[in-house]
């Protein structure tokens, strides 16, 4: 079992909810989306394209119906007004410790849940339309009237892993040319501490949470 077919059923087996294609592959980018924040790449290793009904990525439907072939889920058609869908359901059940999930991954998967809970298809919609990626393309669809089904999400969008832009040799040559009167007021300053702090906090966090999990202190 890959990454994405471990992040599948994980989903599949802890929403109260019952997934569909659509919300699966959903919750599966909003994993990529906080994977990607804290180490610049997807977890899954999918590269998300502008489809009809958001994010998403062909390589889905073989990591299904691996799935199915293995007789770990099931996937059932069913029919309504407006068509036919599609549910997953689970036909095997599996320890989260035998999915091959990394720990961090499993704890923002477990966030993911907590989050969207007997949510609806909508609410699923909505976080992933929010993310910076499909922001993009959305402010790019607006400006042209037209969908631009295909592109691919930019995922950079998001913040990647914080590298000092400079080293100290390079900041303290430019700290002799400062000119003190031409600085940002101690409001200003005081400001953008705290915005940096709220940044790095997330990462805090995680390292909190693996510890937690792995049970060092």
């Amino acid at each position: 079992m890959n990454q994405l077919e471990g992040a599948m059923y994980y989903f599949i087996k802890h929403f109260p909810q019952t997934l569909g294609r659509t919300a699966l592959i959903k919750a599966i980018y909003l994993l990529d989306c906080e994977w990607y924040k804290s180490f610049g790449k997807t977890y899954t290793g999918l590269r998300y394209m502008r489809d009809q009904n958001g994010p998403f990525d062909t390589s889905f439907y073989e990591a299904k119906d691996s799935l199915i072939a293995s007789s770990l889920i099931t996937e059932e058609q069913y029919y309504y007004s407006a068509g036919y869908g599609f549910n997953f359901k689970l036909s095997k059940l599996i320890d989260d410790n035998e999915l091959g999930l990394d720990l961090l991954a499993m704890s923002m998967a477990k966030e993911i849940v907590g989050k969207l809970s007997n949510k609806d298809l909508k609410t699923f919609l909505d976080c992933a339309y929010s993310t910076p990626p499909m922001q993009e393309v959305l402010d790019e669809e607006n400006a042209k009237e037209g969908l631009l089904l295909g592109r691919e999400l930019d995922m950079s969008r998001l913040n990647k892993p914080l590298k000092p832009l400079f080293d100290l040799d390079e900041i303290k040559v430019a700290s002799r040319s400062l000119d003190m009167e031409e600085r940002g007021s101690d409001e200003d300053y005081n400001k953008a501490v705290i915005e940096e702090m709220n940044e790095l906090s997330i990462y805090k966090e995680r390292v909190e949470k693996v510890w937690e999990l792995t049970g060092e202190k």
